[in-house]
């Protein structure tokens, strides 16, 4: 298992490279693959050899990074090393760890009736996964870790939840048959010391309404949340407070003198306010629940490349409040 965690108040940095594995999670576009890889850049950046890891399909990773992602580890953009990891492809690898060759595996997997039975059986692909990152964990250069830390971009939040409910979905398997060894590993490793959870989310109510929802399932399962990352956040108001009461002078004058340009600028103005005050009260309303280590970032005109990671990373990595 991997090394003690400091344990940190809120408005210390996040501890995500005490950490050797981190689960990026949070509702689908949120911003989870470009955090993920701007946490992996600001790893190489400080001396650390992550691996950044994408579940299913690269293709978003790929946008971000501006570099195919394949199913084996290799280097991308700059220094980060990254794969796909594909399933279908775990399951394989997984039985053929448990069979002890990898022709038989893909025989036993190959048969038809087998085949539906995996693809039915809840939490076997997931648990394939688990012995996938596990493996991972274990690569050694010279008794030293090759990936530290591991960050793992996972899917939206209710494939995160199946995921992350692994111990509870496979309980019945726990205790005896071939898969009870990947079973409890999977346990010991979600709530090592050295496994964390890095929410992503945005300042939107549907948004944030779904965060709350995770939060305490992750609580429940004793899951470290080593940090909270609102992508997006509010900055300054689009206007200076003691101005906000002119607005309305401002729209009589323009009707009074037809001046439709002058009424247009008014009314974005007023939404542009409305947008800020509720995703103000939606920050406020994540910091006063989640107990955790919070980053704001900032929108980006253009989210990829290394001038984008480098701004994030170092927002991620010294920027908690």
């Amino acid at each position: 298992m991997g090394p003690a965690v400091t344990t940190r108040a809120p408005d210390d940095l996040l501890p995500l490279f005490d950490l050797d594995l981190i689960l990026v999670t949070g509702k689908g576009g949120v911003g989870k693959t470009l955090v993920a890889a701007s946490l992996a850049h600001a790893a190489t950046r400080v001396g650390l050899r992550p691996l950044l890891v994408t579940l299913g399909p690269a293709a978003a990773l790929e946008v971000v990074l501006g570099a195919p992602v394949r199913s084996e580890p290799a280097p991308t953009l700059g220094a980060i090393r990254a794969m796909a990891v594909d399933p279908r492809e775990t399951v394989a690898d997984t039985i053929s760890g448990l069979l002890r060759s990898r022709r038989l595996s893909r025989a036993v997997i190959g048969a038809p009736g087998l085949r539906g039975l995996l693809a039915a059986a809840p939490g076997v692909e997931e648990l394939a996964l688990w012995d996938t990152l596990e493996r991972a964990l274990a690569e050694r250069d010279d008794a030293i870790p090759r990936h530290r830390p591991i960050i793992v971009d996972l899917d939206a939040t209710g494939h995160a939840k199946m995921f992350l409910d692994l111990p509870g979905t496979l309980s019945g398997l726990a205790d005896h048959g071939p898969l009870a060894p990947l079973v409890a590993r999977a346990r010991a490793r979600l709530r090592a010391p050295g496994t964390g959870v890095c929410l992503v989310t945005r300042p939107a109510p549907l948004v944030v309404e779904e965060t709350l929802d995770l939060y305490p399932d992750l609580v429940d399962r004793e899951l470290l949340v080593a940090g909270l990352v609102v992508n997006d956040a509010p900055g300054a108001p689009p206007i200076p407070a003691p101005l906000v009461p002119r607005l309305a002078d401002l729209a009589d004058l323009a009707q009074r003198r037809g001046d439709v340009e002058l009424e247009r600028d008014v009314a974005v103005t007023r939404a542009q306010l409305a947008r800020h005050r509720d995703a103000t009260a939606a920050l406020g309303e994540l910091k006063e629940q989640i107990q955790a280590p919070v980053v704001e970032l900032p929108w980006l005109d253009d989210p990829t490349g290394l001038a984008a990671l480098t701004r994030l990373g170092g927002l991620l990595t010294g920027g908690a409040r």
